[in-house]
């Protein structure tokens, strides 16, 4: 099976920091993929369904201005049957395989055939927005343990500390919110990436990049990853 690099977004103001994310990995990594090697996953849209198939074609317009293959697309239905297994596999295994464990055989769990059908490839590089809102970041990276992850933040680099800002979204006290990011911050066994590349680094809390490895994009390189027809 094929081995794909999969950029994951949410919305599509996403674009432009995940395609940097992709060119800055491959950059300082020395890990090159063909542009029809490179995949990007739609799942979860924040849009109304009715801008949905506006949607794919912009982004489609865009993808294709970089030469990546076609988008893959993950319907709710298929989402539920992911957030299902992910659910019934993380009961079962406090933690997947060390996300640093690059070399080890990984033995195909059901979440991982459940990737594959719906993704129809092998997955060595993975980037996505965030964990806040991220059900499928997460079951990709559990999925994939052995790829390399990275985060591109929110907007142009935000990180977040998942436990302070839910506490602090649901409307919990500050002391609160403190406590349950302490909490994140310190749980060994949270799936998230192992590296950053981001274009404007912002540590919501000032306890997570310390933890991966960064890579800042240049600012005079963002307008080689915006194509052409959507510039002003």
């Amino acid at each position: 099976m094929e081995s794909i690099c999969l950029v994951h977004l949410f919305h599509p103001g996403q674009f432009l920091p995940a395609a940097c994310s992709v060119a800055q990995a491959a950059k300082l990594s020395g890990r090159n993929f063909h542009p029809r090697q490179i995949r990007l996953l739609c799942s979860n849209i924040i849009l109304p369904h009715s801008c949905h198939e506006n949607l794919i074609d912009t982004l489609t317009a865009m993808t294709d201005a970089l030469g990546w293959g076609k988008i893959i697309h993950i319907d709710n239905s298929s989402m539920e049957m992911v957030i299902s297994t992910l659910r019934n596999e993380s009961s079962h295994n406090n933690t997947s395989h060390s996300l640093k464990e690059k070399d080890l055989k990984i033995d195909k769990t059901p979440l991982r055939k459940l990737m594959e059908r719906l993704i129809g490839f092998e997955i060595s590089e993975f980037h996505y927005a965030h964990n806040i809102l991220g059900t499928i970041a997460e079951a990709i990276m559990r999925a994939y343990p052995e790829a390399n992850h990275y985060t591109y933040g929110d907007a142009f680099g935000t990180i977040y500390n998942k436990g302070f800002h839910i506490a602090l979204a649901s409307g919990r006290p500050l002391e609160e919110a403190i406590e349950k990011g302490k909490i994140f911050a310190d749980n060994p066994d949270i799936l998230d990436s192992t590296d950053a590349c981001l274009i404007m680094p912002v540590d919501q809390t000032g306890d997570i990049l310390e933890k991966k490895g960064c890579m800042w994009f240049p600012n005079r390189e963002y307008n080689r990853y915006i194509p052409i027809s959507c510039r002003t």
